[in-house]
């Protein structure tokens, strides 16, 4: 694992997440709906039981590990690995590390709900490629950089926002595969499914805000 900065330019998935820290979407000025978002499902390394295989052998549930001091940390998380220590293990230099589990998304809370927003965020030491199939098939959702510096485990995180994500009640497979060149490996993961529900000022029992 080598030292490097991290530079990464400002995008779309960037500007969303920026908008998912400012909390419930407020009431406009003149606007004929009041809109909220609640978390409805989330999954997160050092909170979720989480597998992992090495080289044909799967282990779980995975261990959480102190981060090194060059790690940035997601928001109520931990560092997970299939060791009980953040120690540089040369076994493990030049390995892939398979991580699995799943996310259970519920109905809808009500009529009034007009979209899902899934959101993916994630730390790798050194790169990590998630796949949600069932959704995406066998293309990545979120896929890192191939590098052993440090941009892959600092702030801010690589992430993947879909608007326009599944009103179904389902659970989805979560495969987060990790690959490590030297030194530590670790994973930093989370996912979550928001709901947004929208209230018609003019009638709040009509879901479709129509006059």
């Amino acid at each position: 694992m080598s030292n490097g900065s991290k530079s990464k330019a400002m995008s779309a998935v960037t500007v969303a997440l920026a908008g998912l820290m400012m909390g419930p979407l407020a009431q406009e000025a003149g606007a004929a709906e009041a809109c909220e978002w609640y978390t409805i499902a989330s999954v997160s390394s050092g909170n979720t039981p989480t597998t992992v295989t090495t080289r044909g052998i799967t282990n779980g549930p995975t261990y959480a590990i102190p981060p090194q001091f060059t790690y940035d940390v997601l928001p109520g998380t931990a560092y997970i690995h299939h060791r009980p220590d953040n120690l540089d293990h040369p076994e493990d230099h030049f390995l892939w590390a398979y991580y699995r589990t799943s996310l259970s998304v519920p109905a809808r809370r009500s009529i009034y709900v007009r979209q899902r927003r899934l959101t993916v965020q994630v730390h790798g030491d050194n790169y990590v490629d998630v796949y949600l199939p069932q959704l995406y098939g066998a293309t990545p959702v979120l896929q890192q950089a191939r590098t052993d510096q440090e941009l892959n485990f600092q702030n801010p995180p690589d992430a993947f926002v879909d608007d326009f994500f599944s009103l179904q009640a389902a659970t989805y497979d979560v495969m987060l595969d990790l690959y490590n060149y030297t030194g530590q490996m670790a994973l930093d993961y989370h996912i979550t499914v928001e709901e947004q529900e929208c209230r018609c000022l003019r009638n709040p029992s009509d879901p479709a805000c129509i006059e």
